[in-house]
C-alpha cells in the first residue's frame, strides 16, 4: 500500500483525482480512498500540533476529518473548530480541493481563542498569518468576506446510485471520492472498511505513526489525538 509522508504526497494524488474523468474514479478500490484519508488525518494533526507551538496557542486535543451529512448545520464548512472539546474538523473536501490548507487549520486553531467571528477574531487571524509569512506585514483589513464559501459545494450528498449521477452542482470528483468513502451508508462510514484496514494489519496504523491510544476509528471517522 501507499505511503503518504507529506502534505505534497497528498496534494500531488488529491491533483490527480482531481483531474481524473470521473469514469476513472469509479474504477477505484474503497482502500485507496481509506489510506489517503488516514493519512491525510495523521498529517493534518500533525501539522495542527505543529502550528499551535508557533503561534503559541493552546487548547487543541484532536482532530477528525469529516464528511459533514446534508443535514448538519455545518454542511457548508471548510472546517470547524469546538472550543470545548479542543476538536478541530476538516471536511474532507477541503483536503481535495483546497490548496492553502495552513490558512483554513490557522482559522480554527484562532477559533481556541476567540469563538465568532467578530473583528478580535479577524484580527488576531490576520495577526497570526503575517507571524507566519503567509500574507504581506503591510496588508490591513482582513475581514469576513474570507471565510465566504461556494454553497453549492455540499449538494454532493445528492447521488442517485442506480443512473450513477450527481443531483448536485458541486464538483463531481469531490463528490465521487467522498461517495466511495462515507456515502455508501453514511452512519456507517468507514465502519464498512474495517476489515479491509485490519487485515492490512497493524502496521497500516502504524506506518503513519499511530499507536492504539492516539487513534479511535468510529462511525463515519477516526479521531486522532495531540501529542505523541
Amino acid at each position: 500500500m501507499k505511503l503518504y509522508t507529506s502534505f505534497y504526497d497528498l496534494q500531488a494524488q488529491a491533483r490527480t483525482w482531481m483531474q481524473s474523468p470521473c469514469k476513472d474514479l469509479n474504477s477505484i478500490e474503497p482502500l485507496e480512498v481509506v489510506n489517503f484519508y488516514i493519512a491525510a488525518s495523521r498529517l493534518i494533526n500533525n501539522r495542527l500540533a505543529e502550528l499551535l507551538k508557533v503561534l503559541g496557542i493552546s487548547g487543541f486535543e484532536e482532530s477528525e476529518i469529516v464528511a459533514f451529512s446534508l443535514y448538519s448545520s455545518h454542511r457548508l464548512a471548510l472546517a470547524t473548530c469546538n472550543r470545548a472539546k479542543g476538536r478541530i474538523q476538516v471536511a474532507f473536501k477541503t483536503i481535495l480541493a483546497i490548496e492553502s490548507l495552513d490558512l483554513v487549520l490557522i482559522h480554527e486553531l484562532c477559533h481556541l481563542v476567540h469563538d465568532n467571528h467578530t473583528s478580535k477574531f479577524w484580527n488576531f487571524f490576520e495577526f497570526n498569518i503575517k507571524k507566519l509569512g503567509l500574507i504581506s506585514t503591510e496588508y490591513d483589513g482582513w475581514n469576513s468576506r474570507f471565510n465566504k464559501y461556494d454553497e453549492t459545494w455540499d449538494n454532493d450528498f445528492a447521488y442517485d446510485v442506480e443512473h450513477f449521477k450527481f443531483k448536485g452542482s458541486c464538483d463531481r470528483r469531490v463528490a465521487l471520492l467522498k461517495y466511495i468513502l462515507f456515502e455508501k451508508s453514511y452512519h456507517a462510514g468507514l465502519l464498512l472498511f474495517r476489515n479491509e484496514i485490519h487485515n492490512c494489519g497493524s502496521e497500516f496504523f502504524r506506518a503513519y505513526g499511530l499507536c492504539a491510544e492516539r487513534y479511535h476509528l468510529y462511525c463515519n471517522g477516526l479521531i486522532i489525538k495531540n501529542g505523541t
